[in-house]
């Protein structure tokens, strides 16, 4: 006596359900690495933003112009005065605090770049 071989309809939907749950698992993981992917790109876009903006101010330190550069230095938070070359249609802005110790003269800048 031969079984009969064909698939009955419970199995065929409780089949289709696990394959459902096994594929919205799936795009749910892509959908999350997607979101990740941008907020890191956005992160080293602002990060190489905030980099330039220190070095353009090395420089200046560097070749003795600082106080021809017109960075305020009061202990308050003040935007940035100059935008590097390439960076104009960055949607970001930068704000600097300078402190200066008044025993050494030396001064700190914190940076803080948003977009």
């Amino acid at each position: 006596m031969k079984k009969n071989q064909a698939v009955s309809l419970v199995e065929v939907v409780v089949a289709s359900v696990i394959f459902l749950l096994a594929a919205a698992g799936a795009l749910g993981a892509f959908s999350m690495a997607q979101k990740m992917s941008t907020v890191s790109e956005d992160e080293a876009i602002a990060a190489n933003y905030g980099r330039q903006l220190l070095e353009d101010l090395r420089a200046n330190v560097d070749q003795r112009t600082w106080n021809s550069w017109y960075l305020t230095c009061d202990s308050a938070w003040h935007a940035w005065p100059t935008t590097p070359t390439g960076w104009d249609a960055f949607q970001g802005s930068a704000q600097y605090n300078c402190t200066q110790n008044a025993t050494t003269g030396l001064r700190r800048v914190d940076l803080n770049v948003t977009w």
